[in-house]
């Protein structure tokens, strides 16, 4: 079997993609009840920023092929920045495993009761 490695297009395509999905499918309520009557400037901005960070990360990975984030945090700010940023990824994990729990057992508590 071949392996081929995705390219930086081919991952900001995906990048595009998902978040389309996102916006359409899951995403309408909640930025019109925090953002309002601006909702879509925010997804205009969100979305640029998503793509902003995927061309960094792109562009990083080009020089430095074959190392994840936590390796490469090592070689730029040494044993500190790494575990400064492991931290960040578990909580942001957690955070957004509780956030997307939370939000489930409430569509699903108001698709019951109904």
């Amino acid at each position: 079997m071949n392996i081929h490695k995705i390219g930086s297009f081919e991952s900001i395509c995906l990048i595009c993609i998902v978040m389309t999905n996102h916006i359409i499918i899951n995403i309408p309520e909640t930025i019109i009840q925090s953002a309002g009557p601006s909702a879509w400037l925010n997804v205009i901005f969100i979305s640029l920023i998503a793509i902003g960070f995927t061309w960094l990360i792109c562009k990083l990975f080009e020089k430095f092929s074959g190392k994840d984030i936590l390796d490469l945090s090592e070689y730029i700010g040494g044993k500190w920045l790494k575990l400064i940023l492991g931290i960040a990824y578990i909580g942001l994990f957690t955070i957004v495993s509780g956030t997307l729990l939370r939000y489930f057992c409430s569509r699903l508590k108001t698709n019951i009761f109904s």
